[in-house]
């Protein structure tokens, strides 16, 4: 699976501030782990989350309050960065600061009104971070 454009400088950036990374996913744990080492990514994460971690799984917030809870940051200071409406659902129902970075769905009416901001790729995130606006 190819990395969305942007990620790696933004996980760099990430790392370089000291900010904690987690993955909170509802594919299988084999899955993530498997994308993350291909990927090359493993390096930028302290852990994984998925769906067998929680009872459960995306829309519910279970999820990123079990990331949240791991890493030891308030929910509401973390930033979820989701693709999918159930993920942007589940990150809304958590509390935390929600980033949607649209795939293939693009936002209906619904997932406008729940997400605290809509960027068009990783790159667009990182700016916003380095520039303070997230």
């Amino acid at each position: 699976m190819p990395c969305k454009p942007g990620l790696e400088e933004l996980l760099k950036t990430l790392e370089e501030k000291k900010i904690p990374r987690i993955v909170a996913s509802s594919s299988p744990r084999a899955l993530i782990l498997k994308n993350l080492e291909t990927t090359g990514m493993s390096r930028y994460f302290e852990q994984v989350v998925c769906a067998a971690d929680v009872r459960f799984s995306k829309p519910a917030p279970d999820i990123f309050l079990e990331a949240a809870r791991r890493l030891g940051v308030d929910i509401h200071k973390c930033l979820v960065l989701e693709d999918s409406f159930n993920g942007v659902r589940a990150g809304h129902a958590a509390g935390a600061v929600t980033v949607m970075v649209p795939d293939i769905a693009q936002p209906d009416e619904e997932i406008r009104t729940l997400y605290n901001r809509c960027c068009r790729d990783l790159h667009e995130v990182r700016q916003l971070l380095l520039d303070g606006q997230l």
